[in-house]
């Protein structure tokens, strides 16, 4: 059998709002999770009228070991307006790139999201030392490790590195 552009595009109209109210469920459980990982990637989206291409985002929200959900949200820009609005009734940890759109959403949550780096862009900042000859990398990183026990930075790990 085959399905002409316009059944196809009734069907999968349909089946997204079929699908709306379990999408909005699983939102509301990932948002209850104490941590959040969150990134984008791009996809290229054509304009149906001038056949444009542009580049989307899909948006992932990976909650914590709890629930183990993962929401996806597409947008077809990479405004923080979208991550921000996700989150705004977010209270607990958001692990994400350095995309500074993040910044205001940490501000503007008023310590509510507590921001979680990521490690491949530790990763960078202590390649780029070691390239910039800003002393040993190792000082720098060692210097912002923290550790669940104590539930902070560990300020002496730079001084037992140094030994």
């Amino acid at each position: 059998m085959r399905l002409y552009h316009r059944n196809r595009l009734t069907m999968t109209i349909q089946m997204q709002r079929s699908c709306q109210p379990l999408w909005e469920l699983m939102i509301q459980e990932v948002l209850r999770s104490r941590v959040l990982h969150t990134d984008d990637t791009t996809v290229p989206l054509q304009d149906p009228v001038s056949g444009q291409i542009s580049t989307a985002r899909f948006w992932n929200y990976l909650d914590d070991q709890e629930q183990r959900l993962e929401v996806f949200e597409f947008t077809d820009s990479h405004e923080r307006k979208w991550p921000a609005r996700f989150l705004a009734n977010y209270r607990g940890y958001l692990q994400a790139d350095a995309y500074n759109g993040y910044d205001g959403i940490y501000l503007e949550s008023g310590g509510s999201i507590i921001e979680v780096g990521c490690w491949q862009h530790a990763r960078k900042r202590y390649k780029w030392r070691r390239s910039s000859n800003r002393g040993p990398p190792w000082r720098w990183l060692s210097s912002r490790v923290c550790t669940k026990s104590n539930n902070g930075c560990d300020n002496g790990a730079a001084k037992r590195a140094e030994s």
